[in-house]
């Protein structure tokens, strides 16, 4: 069913809606989808935006929050290197690290999160989550998992930014071995992605089109150049934040893109300045880079009617907290 422009839009062959679930039609599958306005949380367009999938390496964003937290927390360099631990090896990872390390090589934190951001490479995660759970525990006087523990630092985040609906079960978000993997909704990953996107840090590690990392040899130093799969970073304004796949959850993206404030003159003569920025995001769903051009365009097209009508509302459910 194709509803009216007034509650809908045709995209790429599914259906949009505002503040409900649409059907599919002919095109290319998508399990969920949700386009927001970052400023005023205003949910502009989506499609079963609270039901639970797994999300691939978008949880990689959340990592990468932890990790900045953490290094700025303890006044850590960036340029610290970090071992790359054996849970990192590609037989107990089921995957082999795009740039090639392997346990017992080092690479500073700032190229692991170039790495895993940029071009999903699951052991720079390791890495990271390795050194910052032995970290914590250390600081704790306890003992266990590190890798486990930096998990439940990713929960904490989930937790304090209100996503009452996710569960990360790992770093990388890979598939386990058993069971499903991490879990969470697209209403609740748009808030993971407004939070990274309120964070210059975060955009610059994940806008980057290529980059030269090094990774620490036995043998000496190797330096790669690694090319953002996000092939849509400098469109439309568009500077991040990541993509993914994996067999149970499919093509996902989680973007970001920002446009020039809008500025108006009130009555008094003072200036009012909106900011602008959308995140967009696509759980399970094929083509989903072409989708995310065609939503963002959506998104961006709705916000302005809706700035021009007074930025009025009818329903609290229009605001992705209430999600």
């Amino acid at each position: 069913m194709v509803l009216p422009l007034a509650a809908g839009v045709v995209l790429s062959g599914c259906v949009a809606t505002t503040g409900q679930s649409g059907g599919q039609a002919d095109g290319p599958f998508v399990a969920s989808y949700l386009v927001a306005d970052s400023h005023t949380k205003k949910v502009l367009v989506s499609h079963q935006p609270v039901k639970r999938l797994p999300v691939a390496s978008l949880v990689k964003v959340a990592s990468a929050i932890v990790a900045i937290d953490w290094a700025e927390a303890g006044g850590v360099s960036l340029s610290t290197k970090v071992l790359v631990p054996q849970a990192a090896h590609p037989a107990l990872l089921g995957q082999a690290s795009v740039i090639g390390l392997m346990p017992g090589d080092y690479i500073t934190m700032r190229d692991a999160l170039y790495a895993m951001l940029m071009v999903n490479d699951n052991a720079s995660c390791v890495a990271i989550a390795d050194t910052i759970g032995r970290d914590l525990l250390m600081r704790t006087e306890r003992t266990g998992d590190p890798i486990a523990h930096f998990t439940l630092q990713l929960n904490a985040l989930a937790t304090r930014l209100g996503m009452a609906h996710t569960r990360f079960s790992n770093p990388h978000g890979l598939d386990p071995k058993k069971g499903r993997g991490s879990l969470s909704t697209a209403a609740d990953m748009a808030k993971l992605g407004i939070e990274a996107s309120s964070r210059s840090s975060m955009l610059f590690y994940s806008g980057q089109k290529q980059r030269v990392v090094s990774v620490f040899t036995t043998v000496g130093e190797k330096r790669l150049k690694v090319k953002n799969t996000n092939g849509l970073i400098g469109i439309r304004g568009i500077d991040g934040l990541k993509v993914g796949q994996t067999a149970q959850a499919g093509p996902c993206l989680l973007l970001t893109a920002a446009r020039p404030s809008k500025i108006q003159k009130l009555a008094d003569g003072r200036s009012e300045i909106t900011p602008q920025r959308m995140v967009v995001v696509i759980l399970n769903g094929s083509d989903s880079l072409k989708l995310g051009e065609k939503l963002l365009g959506e998104g961006w097209d709705r916000y302005d009617a809706w700035y021009a009508a007074g930025m009025t509302y009818t329903s609290v459910e229009e605001f992705l907290q209430n999600l």
